[in-house]
């Protein structure tokens, strides 16, 4: 039987309803299972959890031990979990089978080519033959303009931990003295343009907050990636 590893997204419980439960209801004949990650972005869902990087290189480990002990697999991640779905499938295992990914935050610029990508940068799958992503054009995290200054608010929280405050005082040093930022095209006396952005930026942050573009959206969506799915 084709086992199928979720790998959910930040802050979904592990044993509800969760978006990628909603796919693989509608793959009958799997063997599903659960990555045990902490799904964590600093504050979220715990007020002491795990910075993101941490937790995505949590993830990765673990995905990578579960590959290796328990053999083939097809991978589906959302959001936060597709970082690290994606990641895994981007360097190579021999036991993926395929990785659907919903949400990508690293999702690259080559699927859509309409000049967005995923908010914390732009990620190819180089070693993984079979991939599918799922998106939602009015989704920041995973269609970010690429001029978005969201882009340097998710770079500057990628080690935000309560839990380490060490670790994200350290990051943003070595971001700001060795310019270690996603690149915003825009020239500081281009004001039309800057608050365009801005604009931009706010209703996106909204739309996230409530939940409308990076959920909802994804409602109808899951069927098609349940159908692809089901041809691997």
């Amino acid at each position: 039987m084709t086992r199928i590893i979720r790998v959910r997204g930040i802050g979904e419980n592990p044993k509800a309803a969760n978006m990628l439960r909603g796919v693989t209801d509608m793959c009958p004949g799997f063997y599903v299972s659960e990555l045990p990650w902490s799904a964590s972005y600093g504050v979220v869902p715990l007020p002491f959890g795990q910075s993101f990087a941490a937790s995505v290189a949590q993830g990765e480990l673990l995905l990578r031990r579960e590959l290796d002990n328990n053999g083939p697999a097809i991978i589906l991640g959302y959001s936060g979990g597709a970082a690290v779905a994606g990641n895994v499938a981007d360097q190579g295992h021999r036991n993926i089978i395929a990785v659907g990914l919903i949400a990508d935050p690293f999702q690259p610029e080559s699927v859509t080519r309409n000049g967005k990508f995923g908010v914390a940068g732009s990620r190819e799958i180089r070693n993984t033959k079979h991939v599918k992503w799922v998106w939602n054009p009015r989704d920041m995290i995973c269609q970010a303009d690429r001029n978005s200054p969201i882009r340097t608010v998710a770079d500057a929280t990628a080690r935000m931990s309560l839990k380490n405050p060490d670790e994200w005082k350290n990051d943003l040093l070595t971001r700001i003295t060795k310019r270690k930022w996603q690149e915003i095209r825009r020239h500081p006396l281009d004001f039309r343009a800057l608050v365009a952005d801005a604009l931009q930026a706010k209703e996106d942050v909204e739309s996230y907050l409530d939940g409308a573009q990076h959920q909802t959206a994804y409602y109808n969506r899951r069927a098609d990636l349940a159908h692809w799915v089901m041809t691997q």
